[in-house]
């Protein structure tokens, strides 16, 4: 496979360019993407994390994702340079980011890892309570804390 990585692009503008491609794929198939990881080493690595809107998600719906997506990376503007393409489930310890992933969580014992503290913290640990719009609010041992999505590099579910 080949993709066409524009030299001019920038990293990020070119990610948006391959969710413009990789979205509509995965909507159509009533699948979400969770993370899309693009690297440059020795050769181009595109790997997508994808899985349904309730969780759980199959090898056969991970390859026919492999499919179009290639199919379509191939018809597009983008493709040029050789690349290879991971599509696969982000399991049990998949990162959490967007306030859909804490709601998939509610009731779960999570960890976060924040951009800038809350509480006079960088990390914080408890059970996500409740999820707004611009807010997840985490049970601590001591308190509730109401922790901005913004704020948010990533957390995890401890297993």
């Amino acid at each position: 496979m080949n993709l066409k990585l524009k030299p001019e692009m920038e990293p990020l503008a070119l990610e948006e360019e391959l969710k413009n491609i990789v979205l509509p794929i995965l909507e159509d198939l009533n699948l979400e993407l969770v993370e899309l990881i693009l690297s440059r080493r020795r050769s181009v690595l595109l790997r997508l994390l994808i899985d349904r809107p309730q969780g759980g998600i199959t090898i056969a719906e991970c390859a026919l994702v492999n499919r179009r997506l290639t199919e379509a990376l191939d018809n597009s503007l983008l493709v040029t340079e050789k690349y290879l393409l991971e599509v696969s489930s982000p399991g049990l310890d998949r990162p959490l980011k967007s306030g859909k992933d804490f709601l998939r969580n509610r009731g779960r014992r999570v960890r976060i890892f924040l951009l800038e503290p809350v509480n006079n913290k960088m990390e914080i640990e408890g059970k996500v309570i409740n999820v707004g719009e611009e807010a997840v609010i985490i049970e601590t041992k001591n308190t509730n804390l109401e922790v901005p999505l913004k704020v948010i590099s990533q957390g995890k579910l401890i297993l």
